[in-house]
């Protein structure tokens, strides 16, 4: 994305800083506003998240459970935060695992 698209979704609150990446760039995530705000743009980033999810799921980074009505829902467990697991991954798979460490610490902080 360019910047002024980011400006932009940041100032909508479509999007919101996560953290600096080994590069020095900042890493964004799309807000659950912006499944209203920004639908298109949503639904992309979900394809390719969730593609990455299932990755990681297969590493056994993550756990995947499902609600009650049979929704998946992303559970961490030891090896998540591990990083000698975390460190043979490749840089999508890095930034998806500390957006969901980042998203999980959020949540538990409500």
């Amino acid at each position: 994305m360019d910047d002024e698209l980011v400006e932009y979704l940041l100032s909508i609150g479509a999007l919101e800083y996560v953290f600096t990446d080994d590069d020095g760039e900042p890493i964004y995530r799309l807000t659950p506003e912006a499944k209203e705000l920004v639908p298109d743009l949503y639904e992309e980033h979900m394809k390719d998240f969730n593609s990455v999810v299932f990755s990681l799921w297969q590493k056994d980074l993550i756990d995947l459970v499902f609600d009650e009505d049979g929704e998946p829902m992303i559970g961490i467990n030891a090896n998540t935060d591990d990083p000698a697991m975390v460190e043979i991954l490749d840089k999508q798979e890095k930034e998806a695992i500390q957006e969901i460490l980042f998203v999980w610490k959020k949540k538990s902080e409500e």
